[in-house]
């Protein structure tokens, strides 16, 4: 039949089409792209959390810090997070990749510490197959840690407030924008910085200036590990 000519017919090794499901790759996380809607409030990021298997009404910590260098005093600066994140639920940090001497070194044993705690990352929007994605799969964060993609233009609008505050240059917003965006995004109840550059500084003066300006606006309270 014409069906079964068809079937059999081969192209040219040259000439033929990919398999669109041999190789592609997917994602290995609970992974979602936000809208500039859903991220108007934490209704969106509460319904993730649950998605995920953690707890929507729990308590949330953003944690910060160096990403590299510190694997020295990496076994002290994990035991000093723990006690400090023995209270929260629900861990979300900058969507550095998982590597020793990072304070995302942290990420895996607080959730092996906690049965029932979740991790969520937040980054620029990231392919399936990118390698952030390979460094995370270690026991400890399978099927509990998931990515919350931030699009271009919500970072556009993040940069804006942050330079309506008067306290950062012109080159130092781009880097501060993902950090404001979640922390007033998932309305977290603490931030915990290991240690920190620049960014996690200019961050840090970016809601002092808030405080200062808007008392009445809440601002959750930093702690800086040495």
């Amino acid at each position: 039949s014409a069906a079964k000519t068809a079937s059999k017919a081969t192209a040219p090794a040259s000439e033929a089409a990919p398999s669109a499901t041999a190789s592609a790759p997917v994602y290995t996380m609970p992974t979602r792209e936000f809208s500039l809607a859903e991220l108007s409030s934490d209704v969106a990021f509460k319904r993730f959390v649950s998605e995920i298997g953690g707890n929507p009404n729990g308590i949330v910590a953003c944690l910060k810090g160096y990403g590299s260098g510190m694997e020295a005093s990496q076994k002290e600066y994990i035991e000093q997070s723990l006690k400090e994140l023995a209270a929260v639920d629900v861990l979300v940090f900058d969507g550095d990749w998982l590597k020793e001497g990072s304070f995302t070194s942290v990420v895996p044993a607080f959730l092996a510490a906690k049965p029932n705690a979740r991790g969520i990352a937040f980054r620029k929007p990231t392919k399936a197959g990118h390698k952030f994605f390979e460094t995370w799969e270690v026991p400890s964060a399978k099927g509990k840690i998931g990515l919350i993609q931030v699009p271009p233009e919500a970072l556009k609008d993040a940069e804006k407030e942050i330079d309506a505050l008067g306290v950062l240059g012109p080159k130092d917003l781009e880097n501060t924008a993902l950090g404001w965006l979640t922390i007033n995004f998932t309305k977290c109840t603490s931030v915990l910085s290991i240690g920190g550059g620049a960014t996690m500084l200019n961050e840090a003066k970016a809601f002092a200036a808030l405080r200062r300006m808007a008392p009445n606006v809440p601002t959750p309270p930093w702690t800086i590990l040495d």
